[in-house]
């Protein structure tokens, strides 16, 4: 893959990942997708309220399970996953009586809440591999479109439920449908970007430089003021001792010598 088709086909997948989670967020509308189960079932607000406490309980572990999963299944494989699990989740949730509210719990609470997990951590972190860039501005993007849900389906959700001829368990079944088909959709096209390859006819990339380190000379004075066990060490950090005579140069300049050679090496 070219540079120049890598750089266009990554927004694709920014647009379909982000069109995923603005459907997968509907799950934060449960104020309004609750509201004709108390009235046709009579459930106090606790009840309801537990759903969604069991919702992002079980999206937050779906986000972990993804994770985990990461290396052993393939984006395309995760995302699947979660498009069946939020289709049974919805379809099931659409079945409940006024005597199955922990069947409300388990497919609404447990499967869509660890479907819509799975598919925001497969999300966000494969189109992150695609914007090494501009992470920020990509997960940006699919934050807001996840956060934006409630407000476009929710009030869309919240009118077919109250229209006679529709109803909640069609709108549920609707909702489990479309986030299905957009996860699959995506699904099929996105995959991890490949590491670029240099062109061929190209010519190698040249090593890095590397500055040679300068060499350090320690100028000491008479050989005894100098130990052997200093020298060796000296040598070992690369410091090539050099001995003169008292009459050439006294202890204490070798020592300031050696003092600056050090920390002129160093700088």
């Amino acid at each position: 893959m070219t540079h120049e088709k890598r750089q266009n086909i990554r927004w694709l997948y920014l647009a379909l990942g982000s069109a995923a989670l603005l459907l997968g967020g509907i799950i934060y509308s449960w104020s309004i997708l609750k509201s004709p189960l108390a009235e046709e079932f009579g459930w106090n607000p606790a009840q309801l309220a537990l759903n969604f406490t069991i919702t992002i309980c079980f999206f937050g572990i779906g986000g972990l399970v993804s994770g985990i999963l990461a290396k052993r299944l393939s984006p395309r494989t995760r995302l699947f996953i979660s498009a069946v699990m939020v289709f049974l989740g919805y379809f099931l949730a659409s079945r409940v009586t006024a005597g199955s509210l922990g069947l409300l719990y388990s497919s609404y609470g447990v499967l869509a809440g660890l479907s819509i997990g799975i598919l925001y951590n497969t999300t966000i972190a494969t189109i992150g591999e695609w914007f090494p860039d501009r992470k920020g501005l990509s997960s940006g993007i699919m934050l807001m479109c996840f956060g934006f849900s409630t407000l476009l389906f929710g009030g869309l959700a919240g009118r077919l439920m109250a229209m006679p001829d529709f109803g909640w368990r069609k709108t549920y079944l609707l909702l489990g449908c479309c986030m299905a088909g957009i996860t699959i959709l995506f699904g099929l096209v996105i995959k991890r970007p490949e590491a670029e390859k240099t062109p061929a006819g190209s010519p190698p990339l040249a090593p890095p430089s590397v500055t040679p380190a300068r060499p350090i000379v320690i100028l000491i004075g008479p050989e005894g003021d100098f130990s052997r066990a200093e020298a060796s060490l000296a040598l070992e950090c690369g410091f090539r001792p050099i001995h003169l005579g008292e009459s050439r140069l006294r202890t204490e300049t070798a020592a300031l010598t050696a003092v600056e050679a050090v920390y002129f090496h160093y700088m």
